[in-house]
């Protein structure tokens, strides 16, 4: 008879979720601000532009947007975004595409 002892580490994969659009409404509490989710990922840098080019938020450690630029509600649109984000492996992931806001 024998038997044998091993610690085995298990690593989430990069799994991340980025929305389309949200309702920056606060009238229902739903769906309110822009925010990423998922696993396997930390320091999350965000930036974000107007259809001008114009830079409205660069965030080192991101977590929301609520849909305003210096304090003003942003208009109703779509908007581009760019991301960074650093897996358990410390390897950085880029993201980009756009997000429309709908109010």
């Amino acid at each position: 008879m024998d038997s044998t002892d091993m610690t085995v580490a298990v690593r989430d994969n990069l799994v991340v979720f980025i929305p389309t659009s949200f309702s920056p409404d606060n009238d229902d509490n739903l769906n309110d601000v822009f925010k990423v989710s998922g696993v396997g990922f930390t320091n999350v840098r965000c930036q974000i532009y107007n259809r001008w080019g114009e830079k409205l938020l660069d965030e080192e450690d991101f977590s929301s947007w609520d849909g305003t630029y210096m304090g003003e509600k942003v208009q109703s649109g779509i908007y581009i975004y760019q991301m960074t984000f650093t897996d358990y492996k410390n390897v950085r992931h880029f993201k980009n595409g756009t997000i429309q806001v709908i109010r």
